[in-house]
C-alpha cells in the first residue's frame, strides 16, 4: 500500500513537471 503511494507521487510529480516544462517552453515559443 505505502508503495503503491509513493509510486503515484512520483508520476503525478513527473506529470506536472513534463506539463510544466511543456507551458514554459510554449511560452518561449510563442514569445520567441
Amino acid at each position: 500500500m505505502m508503495m503503491m503511494m509513493m509510486m503515484m507521487m512520483m508520476m503525478m510529480m513527473m506529470m506536472m513537471m513534463m506539463m510544466m516544462m511543456m507551458m514554459i517552453i510554449h511560452h518561449f515559443q510563442f514569445i520567441l
